[in-house]
C-alpha cells in the first residue's frame, strides 16, 4: 500500500485527424467527433447556426463510443436529393423503356392478328356484296390460319353454289339445254352483233312431230320423255352450237363458223339419226320425228335477230307440214 508512482499517456491527435477527415458520405458529407457534446474535432465545412442547433440536439440523444467520444456524420439536403433525383430518373427511364417494349410488342400483336382481321373483314364485306375476287389473308398465327382456311372454303362454295345456280337459271330443267332466259340473253347479243355489221350466223328451228298424239295415248310423262329424247339427239348432231329449248317442243340452234358451213351434212345426220331412232312404250315404238327450218342472216334483209328467227320458223313450219308422223 505504498505509493510508487504516476504514469502518463498521450497519443498523436493527428490520428483522431486523419480519421474523422477521412470520413465521407455521398459528396459533401462530412463528420464531427464530439465530448460531452461539445465538438472537438470536425473536418472544415462550416455550420450555420441552424445547423449548429440541430448538432447539438442529435449529440445529446446520441450514444457514445467507447473512448467516451461521440461521432456524428452529417449530409447535405442537396446531396441526398441529388439522390433521389437520380433514382427517379432511372425509373422514368426503366419506364419509358417498358413502355417502347410495350409498344412495340403492340405493334407486333397488331401486325400478326389484328391486321388479318381487318382484311378478313374486309373480305366478307366484298364477299356479301357478291364479289367473290377476293383475297384471303395468309397468316402463321394458327387461330387466323384455321379462319383464313375455313373463310376461303367458304368463298369457294359459295362461288361454286352462284355458278351452279346461274348454270341453273339458265339451263331447261327436263333437257339440260339453255333456256329461255338464255335464249333472250343471246338474242341480245346478236342484235348488237347486227348493229355492228359484224353478224355472221345461222338459225335452225325445230320442232317435235306428234307431240300431242304422244301426250294423249300414253301420258305426260312419255311426252317428257320424248322431248329429252328429243334434246339429247339435237345436242349430239349439233354439239359444236348452242342448243335452246324456247318452247314445248320447241328448240332453236344458233349455227356459226363451222357448223354453219357443214350444215346440210348436220341435216342429213339428223334426219338419219331420227329415222332409226324409236322409244319404246308398253310394247310399241314411238318414232322420233323432228320438222326443222333454216334461215341464214342476210344483212340486206335482216335488221334484227327476230327477224332471221322468222324466216327459219316458217321453214320449220313448212316442213312440218309436209314431213309430220303418226304416232304408232
Amino acid at each position: 500500500d505504498q505509493f510508487i508512482g504516476v504514469v502518463g499517456m498521450d497519443f498523436d491527435y493527428v490520428v483522431l485527424s486523419e480519421q474523422v477527415h477521412g470520413i465521407k458520405l455521398y459528396e459533401n458529407g462530412f463528420a464531427h467527433l464530439a465530448i460531452d457534446g461539445v465538438v472537438i474535432h470536425g473536418n472544415d465545412c462550416a455550420l450555420t447556426e441552424a445547423e449548429s442547433g440541430e448538432l447539438q440536439q442529435y449529440l445529446s440523444k446520441s450514444k457514445d463510443l467507447v473512448n467516451g467520444m461521440t461521432l456524428v456524420v452529417s449530409a447535405s439536403y442537396a446531396d441526398i436529393r441529388q439522390i433521389r433525383h437520380e433514382i427517379t430518373f432511372k425509373i422514368l427511364f426503366v419506364v419509358i423503356i417498358l413502355a417502347s417494349v410495350f409498344m412495340a410488342v403492340a405493334v407486333f400483336v397488331v401486325k400478326r392478328i389484328v391486321d388479318p382481321l381487318n382484311k378478313l373483314t374486309n373480305a366478307a364485306a366484298k364477299l356479301s356484296s357478291g364479289d367473290y375476287n377476293v383475297e384471303i389473308v395468309e397468316s402463321n398465327t394458327y387461330e387466323i390460319k384455321l379462319l383464313s382456311a375455313a373463310f376461303e372454303n367458304m368463298t369457294t362454295r359459295l362461288h361454286e353454289r352462284e355458278e351452279r345456280l346461274k348454270l341453273s337459271a339458265n339451263r331447261d330443267s327436263l333437257t339440260g339445254l339453255r333456256n329461255t332466259t338464255s335464249y333472250a340473253a343471246w338474242v341480245e347479243k346478236f342484235d348488237k352483233e347486227i348493229e355492228g355489221k359484224n353478224a355472221t350466223f345461222g338459225v335452225v328451228v325445230l320442232d317435235l312431230n306428234n307431240l300431242k298424239g304422244a301426250n294423249d295415248q300414253y301420258g305426260h310423262a312419255v311426252g317428257d320423255r320424248l322431248i329429252a329424247t328429243a334434246a339429247k339427239v339435237i345436242s349430239n348432231v349439233f354439239a359444236k352450237s348452242p342448243v335452246f329449248r324456247i318452247g314445248g317442243d320447241e328448240f332453236l340452234v344458233v349455227l356459226q363458223n363451222e357448223d354453219l358451213e357443214n350444215r346440210e351434212a348436220l341435216f342429213r345426220q339428223l334426219t338419219q339419226v331420227c329415222a332409226t331412232t324409236f322409244m319404246e312404250e308398253n310394247g310399241a315404238n314411238i318414232p322420233l320425228g323432228i320438222a326443222r327450218g333454216f334461215a341464214q342472216f342476210d344483212a340486206g334483209v335482216d335488221l334484227r335477230f327476230a327477224d332471221v328467227f322468222k324466216r327459219a320458223d316458217d321453214a320449220m313450219y313448212a316442213n312440218k307440214g309436209g314431213s309430220k308422223r303418226t304416232t304408232v
